[in-house]
């Protein structure tokens, strides 16, 4: 450094470090938003899934099979609509738990097929959450 002030070279050194932190940090606030939102996802289709459990447990006469599987609406779990984190206007309303029960033997075990329909986000189809009881 000089006694006038810094050279043109320090400046630019300065400037692109700065530079570099800035897009670092933007990448990493960027991951963790996508994070929380993919959480925030998950952590409702455990809902879904607790509370048709709850239902299946506290009211099974509520819940009608047929051929062995019951379709569980949003409604029907008593349950308010996702408010979808990427677009908070937007309601993930036709989400459903699709519920299997099977018998072996004395043993009655229970398939979930949690299905979460958002505008951005769809796990319907082959990519719903599945949780076995």
């Amino acid at each position: 450094m000089n006694k006038d002030g810094f050279t043109l070279v320090e400046l630019l050194a300065t400037i692109v470090i700065i530079g570099l932190l800035a897009g670092l940090t933007t990448i990493s606030y960027t991951a963790l938003i996508k994070q929380s939102v993919d959480k925030s996802y998950e952590n409702y289709e455990n809902t879904m899934h607790a509370e048709a459990i709850s239902k299946l447990t506290m009211h099974p006469d509520d819940v009608i099979f047929h051929g062995g599987v019951a379709t569980l609406s949003l409604a029907d779990l008593e349950i308010d609509p996702f408010n979808n984190p990427d677009n908070p206007g937007d309601k993930c309303l036709n989400s459903y738990v699709e519920v299997t029960k099977s018998r072996v033997g004395n043993v009655l075990s229970m398939h979930y097929k949690v299905c979460l329909i958002c505008p951005s986000y769809n796990s319907d189809g082959n990519n719903c959450r599945e949780y076995e009881n």
